[in-house]
């Protein structure tokens, strides 16, 4: 096969070709003390690294990568690129020619001017980058078996693209912050501290609160404060056979006069007001209006 033609759907649903080759297909385990490569590419070049990390010099741009990251080497310019010394790199690379490259690469998250993309889901990649090189190595196979494996490679770093590398810190931080509040969701009757969930998920307190100050808008103990209350508005509406120091003390809070001051802080009344009212609110719409009700 010269050539295959890549047929998909761009911006508005037009219909964008692509005329592609591939050229080569390799995989390299580098040696510590492999020289520095000056490299102009005669082709695209796509490197997805598997293990190690290593450095890429694009003019004045000095990118130091490590497992999970790609780069393409655009067709004309020149580069250079080496292994890290202490833990030189292993990568998947596949040579390229073709029209409309640029344009089917941006799409990946490529550009002339940012050749360097995380995968965030590298493991999944890594099968489909084996079985590309096997197919390609393997000469009973056709070249529609690797075109095929190259296709599910393109496709899913098109999924990838719609995560820049910005956007991959903004994910990290959600999951993170996602699995902390799950774990004060089921723990708040607990004595916890920014010290206790810092030790339990391997982050200082700083970093702690500035994830909880730009995905919640309130630091942890604030957090914690106005879910415990929330409980106790749940308790304190379906419950009348609860005593307040009962409530106070499933919540969290031994002292029931600081229960009660807390209490009033938030919602404006003491729980003895708040009990003998009749309420249509949900004790829990805050979680809700801010898209963190993981209850």
């Amino acid at each position: 096969m010269s050539l295959f033609i890549l047929e998909t759907n761009g911006q508005e649903n037009a219909t964008e070709n692509y005329h592609l080759k591939i050229k080569k297909i390799g995989q390299e385990f580098c040696s510590p003390n492999k020289k520095t490569e000056k490299y102009r590419a005669s082709s695209y070049s796509l490197h997805f690294i598997l293990f190690g990390s290593g450095t890429l010099v694009d003019g004045d741009k000095i990118y130091k990568l490590s497992a999970g990251n790609a780069f393409l080497l655009y067709e004309g310019k020149q580069y250079e690129y080496y292994p890290d010394v202490k833990n030189p790199w292993s990568y998947f690379w596949i040579d390229i020619l073709g029209e409309n490259l640029d344009i089917l690469f941006e799409r990946a998250g490529f550009s002339v001017d940012g050749p360097v993309i995380k995968i965030a889901r590298m493991t999944e990649l890594n099968s489909l980058l084996r079985n590309l090189h096997d197919s390609y190595s393997n000469q009973n196979h056709g070249e529609m078996a690797y075109y095929g494996y190259f296709m599910l490679i393109l496709d899913r770093i098109f999924e990838n693209s719609t995560i820049s590398l910005a956007d991959h810190g903004e994910v990290l931080n959600y999951k993170r912050i996602r699995d902390i509040l799950i774990y004060m969701n089921c723990n708040y009757r607990m004595d916890l501290t920014p010290r206790v969930i810092g030790e339990k998920f391997n982050i200082s307190y700083g970093t702690l609160m500035v994830i909880f100050k730009s995905e919640i808008g309130m630091s942890p103990m604030e957090y914690l404060m106005n879910f415990r209350i929330s409980h106790a508005c749940e308790m304190l509406r379906e419950d009348s056979r609860i005593s307040i120091g009962e409530i106070s003390s499933i919540v969290g809070y031994p002292d029931q006069r600081y229960f009660s001051r807390v209490f009033k802080k938030l919602k404006g009344v003491t729980p003895t007001e708040y009990s003998d009212a009749e309420h249509v609110e949900d004790p829990y719409e805050w979680l809700k209006l801010k898209n963190i009700d993981f209850r």
